[in-house]
């Protein structure tokens, strides 16, 4: 097997120098002048949770929920890349109930691209995975200030350590190490497509076994405004010498945009299977699997004589594994967002939450688990610049 994919990357480097050397040779352009972009975002927060913390946690507070800063640019008419790093206090406070706990400094998007056709993307470094509508969705452009529970559990935790599944703030953050290639077509009703070889252990952590996990997302545009596509995820948890845990993901999306009458509407559904993991205790167990799925249909209309202003509803449902009995989560989230400018916008959403008894439950932002979580009101301002 690795025979093969030394062969198959030799290859595959062997074709990119030649069709390199081809478009230098047939191009002759003179050269240009390229210049990074500097980016970035915040996002502060207020938070109320009307859920029974049992003296865990906080009910109110408010919050630096993300600080990036980011370079992006072109270095060729072939080369790109992206850096960004994350200043963030996750608001841990909220799900471990120590109000001391501080943010963090992380490398969180470092890739560089190799553009050789539309058809033909080459990116290797770190970067997010394609996997989901919603979980390759950046900050500023999510309508609704948190994702789906479900994307957040499921997709935000891929190749995250097992012991780190029930934990809500978003795993490995949708990234991972590794080498992609990606295109699109738009004669062919719209094709995109992206593939993924990745270590399967988070955020620029070095590989823990020595298999690689393969994820893979396609859409089509079938009509125009329509988007519809899927997602496969399949790797593997094992640790050296440790219990061998097979892992697999599976997503379906659609998505339908009529900008002329201000209307979004899109729906989700995702699974999953993690071999050898009890969620019971949060730890690697023989003979037990955790299972988990759910959907959520979303919807968005902005008012035409105040096109700035968008209201906003989503439905969704969660189960955080099949082979747990009382283990569901309903949420319906209520929301507005107002866009000043470009990406920066206030959002204010306000989410109805009916858990099931199970303490496997949680949800996003709350400390409490089960039937003890509770409402929550969230205010968000972002400022993208």
């Amino acid at each position: 097997m690795k025979k093969a994919l030394y062969l198959a990357f030799l290859t595959l480097f062997i074709s990119f120098f030649f069709i390199h050397n081809a478009i230098a040779q047939e191009k002759k352009e003179e050269k240009k002048e390229f210049k990074p972009k500097f980016g970035g975002y915040i996002e502060t927060w207020y938070l109320s949770d009307s859920s029974d913390l049992s003296a865990t946690g906080v009910d109110s507070l408010f919050g630096v929920r993300r600080a990036r800063i980011s370079a992006a640019g072109s270095v060729s008419d072939l080369v790109s890349y992206k850096i960004q790093a994350a200043f963030d206090n996750s608001l841990a406070s909220t799900t471990t109930g120590d109000p001391k706990t501080t943010g963090t400094v992380k490398l969180w998007d470092a890739a560089v691209d190799l553009n050789f056709h539309p058809l033909i993307l080459l990116k290797a470094g770190l970067f997010k995975t394609p996997f989901t509508l919603e979980g390759l969705e950046g900050t500023p452009a999510r309508p609704l200030i948190l994702r789906a529970e479900s994307i957040n559990a499921i997709a935000g935790t891929l190749g995250a350590n097992p012991k780190t599944r029930s934990d809500t703030a978003g795993g490995e953050g949708f990234r991972d190490v590794g080498l992609q290639i990606a295109g699109s077509y738009k004669e062919a009703i719209g094709l995109n497509y992206a593939i993924a070889l990745v270590n399967g252990d988070g955020i620029n952590n070095i590989d823990n076994n020595n298999k690689k996990d393969i994820v893979a997302r396609a859409t089509v545009a079938p009509i125009e405004g329509l988007s519809l596509g899927g997602s496969a995820f399949r790797g593997s948890a094992e640790n050296q010498g440790a219990l061998s845990q097979d892992e697999a993901a599976y997503g379906l999306e659609a998505e339908y945009i009529q900008k002329a009458i201000g209307l979004g509407i899109r729906a989700e559904y995702i699974t999953a299977k993690w071999e050898h993991f009890d969620v019971s205790t949060g730890k690697p167990a023989s003979g037990k699997d955790q299972e988990p799925n759910g959907w959520y249909l979303q919807a968005g209309y902005k008012i035409p004589p105040l096109p700035v202003l968008e209201i906003l509803g989503r439905y969704e449902w969660y189960e955080v594994d099949k082979n747990t009995a009382n283990s569901k989560l309903k949420t319906t989230t209520l929301g507005l967002l107002y866009n000043f400018t470009g990406k920066t916008n206030l959002r204010l959403n306000y989410l109805m939450r009916d858990p099931d008894s199970s303490s496997a439950v949680a949800a996003q932002g709350s400390a409490a688990k089960g039937d003890k979580i509770g409402n929550m009101l969230l205010l968000s301002l972002l400022v993208a610049f």
